[in-house]
């Protein structure tokens, strides 16, 4: 059973849920004799949105904020 604040909560406000994971593209690069993973979603004449993680993350955990996105962006 729902607590009483979330009963009046309207589900047509929300977007559906999508199980789909959106597809990403690896690249590497090499950057003053270091090696770098660039992963990337989207086409790439969209809009650019760089998000970049902390140390000892990867990429992936950016994975369920690409899959959420409802307008398509090239996500670095």
């Amino acid at each position: 059973m729902l607590p009483p604040r979330l009963k009046s909560v309207d589900a047509c406000h929300h977007p559906p849920y999508n199980n789909t994971m959106k597809p990403s593209r690896s690249e590497f690069h090499a950057i003053r004799g270091i090696r770098y993973h660039v992963r990337s979603w989207g086409d790439a004449a969209a809009p650019k949105l760089f998000l970049l993680h902390g140390w000892m993350d990867v990429s992936a955990s950016f994975q369920f904020l690409v899959d959420a996105f409802q307008h398509d962006w090239c996500v670095i």
